[in-house]
């Protein structure tokens, strides 16, 4: 409306026709210029515009949005914030509206010029002629009512002339900006989010093999004939009959098969009866009070209902146990909610178990970190949810196990020790049953029962347990009573309350078990046998750093009574993992008057690594009433090269009261680890060893076997190939060109790998119980050109399984332009337009809102065809344009949008009719601002010169110019270098500003730099890296 009033006013003063006709038009043009302005419409003056970065806490969202001080508020583009927020929002102050969505599309925005409203997610509300502004063809709204409409607080900061935005909801940006700190801060990793992998299971499917072998010679302080040995203990994992198969065997050179363990078991199975968990073969029954447990039998055992995956015992629920299968020899730590609290060896039926573990409120999270004898090291991540599980009222969860008592699919027959030990079980060989059902009948409320059968000395004897559990406000109270087949009682009672409580800050477990004439299974368990009630407490928590567990328990007998207290701790310090657990057992004088000693006991542990030496140690210690160690030990190991370790260990054996010097080396190799060791003992016995292990498993990728030294029959692995996509297909087929070096992230798995020679990265050592995504880091492609074709995916790995991932690498490009609108012949810049690019599909790929000068670019853009054309109500006014990003052009320049018959920059007042008016002459296009060095020769009649500018930088090894920007204007250039020279992202003499004139867009003024000797390529990526933004240019296009 300004330049219709400017227009209409240079009409007047011209003189080719009457005085009076012309006064008389231009009474019109000026009344119809006026009162045609809308109420909302204002002259901002010229010296109240500023240019406004968008910055959300360090990271900048928009550079130069067009703001203005009016009437003591600040206004600022809503177009242009709107595309910083990424809140595609459509203005089109010709048709009298703005409309799009923010945060979701779901959430609507509607602005009405006719009506002074808007409609914001749903509510409507009305809006001053101060608080929205019409200028050109933009909207201008001030930040304190743009508060009001999102969800975000804006403060204008002067000093560093930039909106600060501060979000109360989650940004989009602020989403894919959390994504990828995931990806780098695995301690922060939440669940996985990306598309699953199908990884289905397969009739009959390959295998893994995990193998450990190992051969040894001694010889004693007499020096007699050396002995020799050789071991082996293998794991045999893979899918039989869509199912898990686990078969675990292990022998020596005297007996070929000592230990032999097999079973099948399929989780996820979404059955009839919701079925969900089966597991046949050799088992482990149910976890059950008063039933001895923990040895693996033949059997059966199914499970369904609930919302929990895997295994989760419930005939036993204020109970958990954790185990599994591991070769012989390896240490095994337990952590409960990051607190250390059980330490094993596996023996030599390859089995670790740790009983009756204590629950705390809610999930419980337990980590085990398993270290190997030639210095291999493992965790794996294991859930387990106690009280009242997240299910739905009406829902049922029932368990059911059958075996047989005592017996394995395979008995060795010449192990006299396991014979005696066999014949110590009555009844071998005879049916031991289980089963449990919970059925949530309230959103808080549970009932649950339990039935378990076993026969003892040629006595069936059965069990019956009844149980509820219910929860009062945030905590949980269960009580179970079960009833033995003599008649007598054993009541169980919890109460959990967890730390958000706020009592005292830590997760408490009261408990309480009165025993009425109970007789447990085992009759030769005289504690239990003779208890008459127990009652205690857990604490657990953490004092700052350090996690902490203490409880404290009274137990009471038929004539004495005793008490436990137990203290512990687990932190981190300086790379140094520690930890200690203290325990008192107080007791008291029986009906005889006698009383037995108090004992005092401990252990203490630590690991730690810097630099090339790693420490783990620990001992068992006697307090009272003998001050003693039970055991110690300590082994380091020394990296010597980056795949050979040197291993020093010292430890004390209390049984044989023998201590043991150890060394040896360790060389890790990708496909085994070979370990000599020497070891000598104070008795004067000496002995070397040379282990072996090694991991086997099939190539998804192609056929072939794929060896690994780390564990891949007990973790699932994943296969990540990255290679460059020249056909465009999205599969990797002949053409396509792999790429080394790029680096391959699975977050929630806290691995990274990094593609070899054949574009392949190998993430071994998956966990089976927590998906994980798998992605690539974009800053390692070999190009900053390069984009993946998608974000990753997520993989549910499964022991045995590699799961293959593909990322097409696609070549990208650059697509600028400027959106201008005709008026009356004439062109000028559209700010605020939304721009919109479209895939061959028609659908929107990106879309971005055009800056003050109606400049817009895409970047990033994959090769292939594309049609840019503005969104809203503004697609029908221009003529869209058809692109293509190959190799040979990649970066396109000039693609301008010109906006049809736009007659003025608001709509008229309905009362207003328009004036018949002469053509305007078109106004003259004002040449671009020369760079504030360059001086403008003040005369009118002469032409505008384009300012001398140094000489182009030189180009770099791959013939190319890094370039940070590029605007229209040199003033916008400057303030960009000055801003990145103050973030120390350049020197101040490092780069220079060019202005390369093109014909359909002007002067365009880029900050350019030369590499010097190296590539553009790889000075992108180190300006990348501290902040800043650029991409590679031809010089041509200067």
């Amino acid at each position: 409306m300004n330049s219709l009033y400017r227009r209409g006013t240079a009409f007047c003063g011209q003189g080719r026709i009457s005085s009076r006709l012309r006064l008389a038009l231009c009474c019109a043009l000026a009344c119809a210029s006026f009162t045609a302005t809308p109420a909302h419409s204002a002259v901002f003056s010229e010296d109240d515009l500023l240019l406004l970065d968008v910055m959300l806490e360090r990271q900048r969202l928009a550079t130069s949005i067009t703001a203005y001080n009016h009437n003591g508020a600040l206004l600022v583009s809503l177009a242009e914030m709107g595309g910083a927020l990424e809140f595609p929002i459509d203005v089109n102050v010709a048709a009298g509206r703005a409309s799009g969505y923010f945060i979701n599309p779901q959430r609507r925005f509607e602005l009405s010029l006719s009506t002074s409203s808007v409609e914001v997610d749903g509510k409507r509300f009305s809006y001053s002629a101060d608080e929205v502004v019409v200028q050109g063809d933009s909207i201008f709204v001030a930040i304190t009512t743009l508060a009001r409409w999102f969800p975000v607080d804006f403060e204008l900061q002067m000093r560093s002339l930039s909106i600060a935005v501060a979000p109360r909801e989650s940004l989009p940006v602020q989403a894919r900006e959390q994504r990828r700190r995931e990806a780098g801060q695995i301690s922060m990793v939440g669940p996985a989010t990306l598309p699953p992998v199908n990884n289905d299971y397969r009739l009959l499917g390959p295998h893994a093999l995990d193998l450990g072998v190992g051969y040894s010679i001694r010889r004693n302080q007499r020096g007699d004939q050396p002995t020799t040995g050789l071991t082996y203990s293998a794991l045999l994992a893979g899918d039989v009959a869509y199912m898990d198969s686990r078969i675990y065997l292990g022998g020596d050179k005297n007996d070929a098969l000592t230990n032999f363990r097999a079973s099948l078991s399929r989780s996820d199975l979404n059955g009839p009866l919701g079925l969900r968990y089966v597991e046949i073969g050799d088992i482990l029954p149910p976890q059950v009070s008063g039933v001895v447990g923990g040895s693996v039998e033949r059997g059966l055992l199914i499970q369904g209902g609930g919302s929990a995956t895997g295994r989760d015992d419930l005939i036993d629920g204020d109970q958990i146990r954790i185990a599994g299968d591991a070769l012989e020899g390896w240490d095994v730590e337990l952590f409960q909610n990051g607190m250390r609290i059980g330490f094993q060896t596996v023996g030599l039926n390859g089995r670790y178990s740790f009983e009756n573990i204590e629950p705390l409120a809610g999930e419980n999270d337990f980590e085990l970190v398993f270290y190997g004898p030639n210095g291999e090291q493992r965790r794996e991540k294991v859930t387990r949810y106690s009280g009242l599980t997240p299910d739905q009222p009406g829902s049922v969860r029932y368990q059911f196990s059958v075996s047989q008592k005592g017996q394995q699919l395979y008995d060795p027959q010449e192990d006299d020790y396991l014979n005696q030990q066999q014949d110590l079980i009555s009844n071998r060989g005879s049916l031991r049953m289980a089963a449990g059902v919970d059925v949530r009948v309230l959103s808080r409320l549970s009932l649950r029962a339990a039935w378990n059968s076993v026969e003892v000395n040629d006595k069936r004897l059965n069990y019956y347990t009844l149980g509820a559990r219910a929860g009062l406000g945030p905590s949980t109270f269960g009580i179970d009573a079960t009833r033995d087949p003599y008649g007598g009682t054993r009541w169980d009672a919890s109460l959990q309350l967890p730390a958000g409580l706020d009592i005292w800050g830590f997760d408490t477990r009261f408990v309480h078990s009165q025993y009425l004439n109970f007789v447990p299974e085992d009759e030769n368990d005289t504690e239990q046998l003779n208890l008459n009630s127990r009652t205690g407490v857990t604490i657990t928590g953490p004092i700052g750093p350090v996690a902490t567990r203490f409880s404290a328990f009274h137990n009471r007998a038929s004539d004495y009574s005793y008490n436990v207290y137990t203290a512990g701790f687990t932190s981190h310090l300086k790379g140094v993992h520690f930890g200690s657990n203290l325990n008192y057992e107080q007791f008291g004088k029986d009906s005889s008057g006698f009383r037995e000693e108090d004992r005092v006991t401990g252990n203490v542990f630590f690991t730690s690594r810097s630099g090339p030496i790693s420490l783990r140690g620990g001992a068992n210690y006697t307090i009272s009433p003998v001050s003693e160690f039970n055991r110690y030990y300590i082994d380091s190991n020394l990296r010597v090269a980056r795949d050979m370790s040197m291993t020093f260990g010292l430890s004390y054996d209390p049984l044989r009261e023998i201590t043991r010097y150890t060394a040896g080396l360790n060389w890790h190799m990708p496909q085994v680890i070979l370990s000599p060791r020497l070891n000598y003992d104070s008795d004067g016995e000496y002995s070397g060893f040379l282990y072996a292990t090694l991991s086997m498993g099939p190539r998804p990728d192609r056929t072939g076997v794929m060896f690994s030294s780390r564990s891949l029959a007990n973790n699932g692995a994943v296969m990540a190939r990255v290679f460059l996509d020249k056909d465009g297909n999205g599969v990797f087929s002949s053409g396509d060109q792999v790429l080394q070096g790029v680096k391959v992230l699975a977050p929630q798995a806290g691995r990274t790998a990094t593609t070899d020679a054949e574009g392949v990265a190998q993430l071994t050592a998956l966990s089976a119980d927590r998906p994980t995504d798998i992605m690539i880091d974009p800053a390692s492609l070999p190009s900053t050109s390069m984009v993946a074709a998608h974000g990753g995916n997520s993989v549910q790995a499964r022991a045995t399984t590699t799961t293959l991932v593909d990322f097409p690498i696609m070549l990208t490009g650059e697509i600028e332009g400027r959106v201008l609108s005709q008026r009356n012949g004439g062109r000028a810049p559209m700010a605020g337009a939304l721009v919109e690019l479209l895939d061959p599909q028609g659908q929107v790929v990106a879309f971005k809102a055009s800056a003050h000068d109606g400049f817009f670019v895409f970047e990033g853009v994959p090769f292939g065809n594309y049609t840019v054309t503005l969104g809203g109500t503004r697609r029908t006014q221009v003529e869209a344009k058809r692109v293509s990003l190959s190799e040979t052009r990649s970066d396109l320049r000039g693609v301008d949008l010109l906006v049809r018959d736009v007659a003025s920059a608001a709509p008229p007042a309905a009362s207003i009719q328009p004036v018949s008016a002469p053509p305007v002459p078109p106004v003259a296009v004002v040449p671009p601002l020369p760079s504030p060095q360059a001086s403008v020769r003040p005369a009118v009649q002469e032409p505008v010169r384009v300012p001398t500018q140094p000489a182009a930088p030189r180009a770099g090894s791959d013939g190319r110019l890094v370039q940070l920007g590029a605007f229209s204007s040199a003033e916008n250039a400057q303030t960009e270098l000055n801003r990145l020279v103050g973030r120390g992202v350049l020197q101040a003499n490092q780069a220079t500003i060019l202005a390369s004139d093109s014909t359909e867009r002007g002067i365009l003024h880029r900050i350019v730099l030369s590499p010097g000797s190296g590539s553009a390529e790889s000075a992108c990526r180190t300006i990348k890296v501290r902040g800043g933004a650029c991409i590679s240019i031809d010089p041509k296009v200067l």
